[in-house]
């Protein structure tokens, strides 16, 4: 198990089902980069250990996670701000998302790259990044790929929110409980995916990428170095403060 200031834990049970948990619930469990490199390295060695079968990731307390932490803007590199996506993109085993709460911009860029998605049915999604100056360029290809393009062209751009049901209809989420019923939904899931053979998943996994997502990972790297960009915009300093100061950016009519 692996906690302190990095605030992800991870864990793997006899069966070799491994569990990585973002546990910061006193700020909704909100991605700070060294909570991003944990998670990183944590992928990086779950991929890597022929006894790990699958990978379970949820958020500790109320919600699963807020996105990135605003307080990080900036204090990394787009290829490190986008580096554990990537590894969940492409991790060799299955991968199951346990949403409840929350479940916001990098955070559903997160649940984007899982196999399978269930949600509590107090489940909330959004894209908010425009509502902060920026567009969210780097995850647009996996937003576009989880929403579709219609949804995607509704949610990015206003930045609303949408709950569990609205998420199962669009295909996001896979499948919709009560929130006391997530830990049993996961562990009937783990029970039908260790029936499969672990290397004949392997190769479906990385086959179905190059059909569905050919240079995803590419178009990632280059979209977050293009968004990079942004962060130095007026809209931007202005939405980022504006968020801060708990106000409405400048470009919100007043009533």
């Amino acid at each position: 198990m692996i906690g302190g200031a990095s605030a992800i834990l991870s864990e793997v049970d006899a069966r070799g089902v491994a569990t990585i948990t973002f546990d910061r619930p006193e700020k909704s469990n909100a991605l700070d980069a060294g909570m991003r490199r944990r998670f990183s390295a944590e992928l990086l060695r779950f991929a890597g250990d022929p006894t790990v079968r699958l990978l379970i990731v949820r958020g500790a307390g109320k919600h699963f996670s807020a996105g990135a932490d605003v307080g990080s803007f900036g204090t990394e590199t787009p290829e490190e701000r986008v580096e554990c996506l990537l590894r969940l993109e492409a991790f060799p085993k299955p991968t199951v998302a346990l949403v409840q709460g929350a479940c916001v911009g990098a955070a559903l860029g997160v649940v984007a790259c899982c196999d399978i998605v269930v949600a509590a049915t107090d489940g909330l999604f959004s894209i908010p990044e425009v509502r902060l100056g920026l567009p969210p360029l780097g995850l647009a290809p996996l937003f576009l790929r989880a929403l579709g393009a219609q949804a995607f062209r509704r949610y990015a751009l206003t930045g609303e929110r949408f709950d569990s049901a609205e998420a199962l209809r669009l295909g996001l989420v896979h499948q919709v409980c009560a929130p006391e019923a997530l830990a049993a939904h996961a562990a009937k899931l783990a029970d039908e995916l260790l029936q499969a053979a672990p290397g004949a998943i392997a190769e479906l996994k990385r086959t179905a990428r190059g059909l569905s997502s050919p240079g995803i990972a590419e178009e990632i790297v280059r979209l977050a170095r293009e968004e990079r960009q942004h962060l130095e915009s007026r809209e931007a300093k202005e939405g980022i403060a504006a968020f801060r100061e708990k106000r409405s950016p400048s470009w919100v009519p007043k009533k």
